[in-house]
């Protein structure tokens, strides 16, 4: 009996120890796999049985444009791990219910953030937001390319995300200066926030000077090194944004979200496997 306890033991410890960083390994080895294929398809022009097949149903045959974007795979991870590092801070801020401390108070603004960042990334909150009040004080057609690209668009959106870092930089201030706090924990919340600013800074400033479709095309250029390649950058379904900002927004924007979205993640369950190192949740 003392022997099985013990394994037990020694399950739950391993699971504690390693459990919070398997989003992120996940997320690098995941995004490796897609940068390698996206070479091999849409650069290499090499047929993979069953992903090039997928690709070749749509109007623009990219794996990396499919694969990452408005609701893609890519971003469907993204959902899911920002909805489990929901759910565990929820039910780490009822394991500590009943006690009023410095560390719950910034689990409590990580939670609101998190919740705030699904729903952002699921209805797209900013652009609604956007949308709305340019029916009152943009003086233009709303929806144009004029008002998508505009400097009203992008201060709305930048002001959100000012709202949405505020409650961040709270929870980041106490949870990485709380003593309860272990040092990984600081180290995964320092990698999610950085790979989410970085991100929410470029999408709400990238059509300022169009510098997206810039720094697109400076990357994808020297990629490209006239190689006959499986997309058109003429073709008619770019007339509005260029190849070379889809590149920026899909494949680099949404890798960096989802590398913040797993260190949010693995944030939060640094947290529950403490709680459940020192037996405070069983």
């Amino acid at each position: 009996m003392k022997q099985n306890k013990s394994t037990l033991d020694k399950f739950s410890n391993q699971i504690t120890r390693t459990g919070p960083v398997v989003p992120i390994y996940f997320s690098v080895i995941y995004i490796i796999v897609i940068l390698v294929i996206t070479w091999l398809i849409d650069f290499e022009r090499i047929f993979i049985p069953g992903l090039s097949d997928w690709v070749n149903q749509f109007p623009a045959p990219i794996f990396w444009l499919q694969v990452n974007r408005e609701a893609g795979l890519t971003e469907n991870l993204q959902w899911l791990f920002l909805f489990i590092s929901l759910i565990s801070c929820l039910l780490v801020m009822y394991v500590q219910r009943g006690t009023w401390n410095l560390p719950r108070v910034g689990l409590l603004f990580l939670c609101i953030g998190i919740a705030i960042m699904f729903l952002e990334d699921v209805f797209n909150i900013r652009h609604a937001l956007s949308w709305y009040l340019s029916s009152f004080f943009y003086e233009g057609h709303v929806g144009s390319y004029e008002w998508r690209t505009s400097t009203f668009r992008s201060v709305v959106e930048i002001m959100f995300y000012a709202f949405l870092g505020s409650i961040m930089m709270i929870a980041f201030l106490i949870l990485f200066f709380g003593r309860e706090t272990e040092t990984r924990t600081k180290v995964f919340l320092i990698g999610g926030y950085l790979f989410y600013g970085v991100a929410s800074f470029a999408s709400a400033t990238r059509n300022i000077g169009d510098w997206y479709a810039r720094a697109g095309k400076s990357i994808l250029d020297p990629l490209l090194d006239n190689r006959n390649t499986v997309w058109d950058a003429e073709s008619i379904i770019f007339y509005r944004d260029p190849i070379s900002f889809w590149f920026m927004d899909l494949l680099v924007e949404e890798s960096l979200e989802l590398l913040g979205s797993a260190f949010l993640l693995s944030v939060v369950l640094s947290i529950l496997a403490r709680l459940i190192a020192t037996r405070q949740l069983k």
